[in-house]
């Protein structure tokens, strides 16, 4: 098996607790009753028809988003965006992959690839998967899909100063650390298909988050059009595009690949970031010509993904 993916570890950091008006005391949750009600988000099994993940991924330098959907049976899609302007920059529908590199004078397509996004604690870590999968078996291509949110293993390691606020209704704002001494931020619906409906953790002693789940649903109604790959409408925005077989992807560094692209589209907004790039391999780049594509490309890009 071949795997691009972003695999960003994380001690498992920090966030405010957001209050809202307390409501009738009668019934009120627990915080432990609260964290029973996690649950390892799978697409894998029969719990739901469909998902929607929606992620802000924060580290210093950059905003990523990524955002993945599943719909019963076999469908699934994955976007990642640059978060600071919503350029998509690697994208996954109907088998096909995107990559937009701006340092290239092509889009790179690839075919026969499954998504793999997985978000869960590996011990006291936190383990973000945003990329693809491809198999091939005898010469013949198995395609493999993972969508999996293990909430159960976030919650199992905030255990210190748990609290939590009651909302409106069945509505909660939990909040906790781990023993590390590190917070976690969650807004709760128990009516909700996954009652954990957005999470967020921070840095400690930080305001602005590391990463942020905003999005976190089950059982929802998904446009078709998310799960489709528009090559034609590309063609037709006549983008330069180069379609290569998986086994040339030698070029692509698997832990670094999203957080260069994304540097140099910072470095395009912030000309002063350019001689700080050097560690990455990105020291003898003709920024006109990059400054140009991107000019003509990234609003092609926006707009043909724009719902997404």
């Amino acid at each position: 098996m071949r795997e691009l993916f972003i695999f960003v570890t994380i001690i498992l950091l920090s966030a405010s607790a957001h209050a809202g008006q307390p409501m009738d005391m009668e019934n009120e949750l627990s915080a432990s009753e609260i964290k029973d009600l996690a649950r390892v988000i799978s697409a894998a099994k029969s719990d739901y028809s469909s998902l929607a993940i929606e992620t802000l991924l924060a580290p210093p330098g950059y905003k990523c988003r990524c955002h993945v959907y599943y719909e019963k049976p076999d469908k699934y899609a994955l976007y990642v965006f640059d978060g600071t302007d919503m350029t998509p920059i690697f994208i996954i529908a109907q088998r096909n992959a995107l990559l937009y590199d701006p340092s290239r004078d092509n889009l790179v397509l690839f075919r026969n690839v499954g998504v793999n996004f997985v978000i869960a604690m590996d011990k006291e870590q936190l383990q973000v998967i945003c990329g693809y999968l491809h198999r091939t078996r005898k010469s013949k291509v198995e395609f493999v899909d993972i969508l999996k949110v293990d909430l159960v293993s976030i919650l199992n390691n905030v255990t210190a100063n748990l609290e939590i606020d009651r909302m409106e209704g069945d509505k909660y704002a939990f909040s906790g650390e781990t023993r590390e001494g590190s917070k976690l931020l969650a807004l709760v619906d128990q009516s909700a298909a996954v009652p954990f409906t957005r999470m967020a953790i921070y840095q400690k002693n930080e305001t602005a988050p590391l990463l942020v789940l905003n999005r976190i649903e089950g059982n929802v109604e998904i446009e078709d059009s998310t799960f489709q790959f528009p090559e034609k409408d590309m063609i037709d925005h006549r983008l330069n595009i180069k379609e290569i077989g998986i086994e040339e992807l030698g070029f692509v560094d698997h832990l670094s690949l999203i957080a260069r692209i994304l540097f140099i589209r910072s470095a395009l907004r912030f000309p002063e970031m350019r001689s700080d790039l050097t560690p990455l391999g990105l020291d003898n780049l003709d920024w006109s010509e990059i400054e140009k594509r991107d000019e003509k490309v990234s609003p092609v890009l926006r707009k043909l993904f724009q719902a997404k």
